[in-house]
């Protein structure tokens, strides 16, 4: 079936699909959106030109592409307006951190600020692996919460003050 894509009706059948999953999983990163529907139908593995594919069903203005990834987000919510993040239960199903949207590590991040106060970019890191189930921080987790303190410093989100990190002044 996903071979036959194209077809108009397949194609409504793909992006109910899809919809439902970016409804519960959303945002979701594009990888694991594809792979989530390819399982669906039964597939374990997804080629790129077969992603893409899949992908197009959905329409463009619900994915944002940063340099940080591609995300797919739920009807009526955007990447600006987001103020949440998915807390990953002990016995969920885990997300590689490449999958969780920079917004939503961004909005932890944030929530771990407001409830601790500054603290130690480390304390903040351990703080969001405890939100997002990983165990412990090794150099991807770490270089991809790096990156979003970086952007979020840069859009005067948050201040580093060395190690620490802190709100803006209001």
């Amino acid at each position: 079936m996903l071979d036959t894509i194209t077809a108009s009706a397949y194609k409504q059948l793909v992006r109910g699909h899809l919809e439902e999953i970016v409804a519960v999983e959303g945002p979701i990163e594009a990888q694991r959106l594809a792979r989530l529907l390819a399982s669906r139908f039964g597939l374990q593995r997804v080629q790129a030109q077969r992603q893409e594919t899949i992908l197009g069903c959905l329409p463009k203005n619900r994915r944002s592409r940063t340099v940080l990834g591609t995300f797919y987000w739920p009807e009526g919510m955007t990447p600006d307006d987001y103020t949440g993040y998915r807390r990953t239960p002990a016995d969920g199903e885990k997300r590689r951190v490449t999958e969780i949207a920079p917004q939503e590590i961004g909005n932890a991040v944030l929530d771990v600020l407001r409830c601790d106060g500054s603290s130690p970019a480390v304390d903040v890191m351990q703080a969001l692996n405890d939100v997002f189930g990983f165990n412990r921080t090794g150099r991807e987790i770490r270089e991809r919460y790096e990156q979003v303190l970086d952007l979020m410093a840069r859009d005067g989100r948050l201040v580093r003050q060395g190690e620490v990190l802190a709100l803006p002044a209001a």
